[in-house]
């Protein structure tokens, strides 16, 4: 990180050059925090490394000063210059990071300008790399989810912005072309190697085509001097004019944002008409689960071992308006997981969400942990999760449309005293989620998992009854206790973990596969 963007306006200050007291003073809940996000990377012959943090500052400064015209006060951060660069990955000087790390960051960012009560986190970003933009999608999913501040980042590439562009940006070919060397000539000339950049043909290739087309890298996109489009068109003029145009789809999107707080919501008609079965359906997480992907218009097939219980969560989506359907299924049992598939298909159609909820939890010293309750614990967890994927995805590739969503677990990331048997069967569900979405990859179908903490259901119920019986604790000093091995403020609601699972199932999370999400649970609920 810069210690702050270079020439801020004086109407939106650099939060880096503040003191503490003149921060303390601003009208924070209305000041949105503006951050340039950009990428170290090769940008064809003639323009720096840089050439992403360049474009992105000068976005940021623009954006801001926009807001501020607007009359919505702004501060831009520090700026952020290491992304995941995979398609540059072969270039010397490129200096890529892992976009899940990245991701976190910002989230954990989000996270502290909530604390610091900011209106919004803006992120001007430059950097267009795949990874990159699905990272930035997951920051924005995931602060609705946790119910932090709004966080904006206005995808460029998509046509809504990117016919606002430029016509070689709207192309496709847009890497180190006529577009960005027009920014980088009216903002830092010193930095443009001229008699390079004028000397330079042509590349027509269109890099978003490519990418489309199943392209890793800018060789196999065509652009085997890492750039695309027609640099030596590049002019200062229309740099300038990129620039504030930049700035007013980032204040834009925000503005639209903050006006329209209906938009953290999941709509009504997110889902409409997808086919989705739930396993594990009958309580806590699972039939929160199926409740809020029939709020958001899926039909639901309910399943878990207790016909009971699932016959009323069906009754109650269906008395809310929902279309809902119960079966009884032991996701351990290959021939039950069959009958489910087949069940689904008669009564939906198509089964186009597929979440993996059904598990149990116990807990015991490694020493007293008995190879029987081994077994079920991995057995639930783990099998039923491969059962049911293995079972449902096949269709899904075929039909070019699939959600793969796993309850998994913050110890399926991490260990924790006395559950090893549940630890280790929920790290195989995140393994499985992984390599399951690399096999699937780029057929419409991806597949993630969720990592919740404890949460307030039944069995965590039962894990708080067990740790105060065997520590001699309270209530009150048990869930504390319980807590603190996770670094939970509170239990994390079924709705919460709802939400995400719900969120992950829409088309818009199309760019998300693969991964592992934990959930944070931060404050009030």
């Amino acid at each position: 990180m810069s210690a702050g963007s270079r020439n801020a306006s004086s109407a939106a200050a650099a939060l880096g050059l503040l003191t503490w007291e003149e921060v303390r003073d601003l009208e924070r809940a209305r000041t949105v925090a503006v951050l340039p996000v950009g990428a170290i990377e090769a940008h064809g012959p003639h323009l720096p490394l840089v050439t992403d943090v360049v474009i992105a500052e000068a976005m940021a400064r623009a954006g801001a000063a926009r807001l501020v015209a607007d009359g919505r006060p702004a501060v831009i951060l520090p700026t952020w210059s290491y992304s995941a660069a995979p398609f540059a990955a072969a270039f010397p000087g490129t200096i890529g990071v892992n976009a899940d790390g990245v991701a976190e960051v910002l989230l954990d960012l989000a996270r502290a300008l909530t604390r610091q009560r900011f209106a919004a986190l803006a992120i001007a970003n430059a950097h267009l790399d795949p990874a990159h933009r699905a990272a930035l999608a997951e920051v924005e999913m995931r602060a609705r989810v946790e119910r932090l501040l709004p966080v904006i980042a206005p995808d460029v590439a998509r046509r809504r912005w990117a016919e606002r562009l430029g016509e070689e940006f709207a192309s496709g070919a847009c890497h180190a072309g006529r577009y960005e060397g027009s920014i980088v000539m009216a903002e830092r000339p010193e930095w443009v190697r001229e008699e390079v950049r004028r000397a330079l043909p042509g590349n027509p290739a269109s890099l978003s085509k490519a990418i489309r087309d199943g392209s890793q890298t800018f060789e196999q996109a065509g652009g085997p001097r890492a750039y695309f489009g027609w640099p030596a068109d590049a002019t200062a003029e229309e740099g300038r004019a990129t620039v504030a145009t930049l700035g007013d789809i980032l204040a834009e999107a925000t503005l639209a944002r903050l006006a329209d707080p209906t938009r953290a919501a999941i709509p009504g008609d997110a889902l409409h008409g997808r086919g989705a079965v739930v396993t594990g359906g009958g309580r806590g997480i699972g039939a929160a689960i199926a409740h809020t992907l029939a709020a958001a218009g899926a039909r639901v097939v309910v399943a878990a071992r207790s016909s009971a219980e699932v016959d009323e969560v069906a009754r109650a989506i269906t008395a809310a308006g929902g279309a809902a359907w119960a079966t009884r299924c032991d996701v351990t049992d290959e021939a039950q997981v069959r009958a489910l598939r087949w069940a689904a298909e008669e009564r939906l159609g198509a089964v186009d969400v597929l979440v993996n909820n059904a598990g149990d939890a116990s807990s015991a010293p490694l020493e007293k942990l008995t190879f029987e309750e081994w077994n079920r614990i991995l057995a639930v967890n783990a099998t039923g999760t491969f059962l049911c994927t293995r079972e449902f995805a096949p269709a899904m590739r075929a039909r070019g449309f699939g959600r793969i969503v796993n309850v998994a677990s913050r110890a399926g990331l991490e260990g924790a005293r006395y559950v090893a048997h549940y630890s280790a069967a929920k790290h195989a569900v995140v393994g499985l989620t992984r390599s399951a979405a690399l096999e699937l990859e780029g057929s419409g179908v991806t597949v993630n998992a969720v990592c919740p903490g404890y949460v307030d259901t039944p069995m965590t119920g039962r894990t708080l009854e067990n740790v105060g019986r065997r520590a001699s604790l309270p209530p009150e000093r048990a869930l504390a206790a319980v807590l603190a091995t996770t670094g939970q403020e509170r239990l994390t609601q079924p709705e919460e973990v709802a939400t995400l699972v719900v969120e992950l199932c829409s088309s818009e999370s199309a760019a998300i596969n693969g991964r592992a999400l934990p959930l944070a649970a931060e404050g009030a609920a």
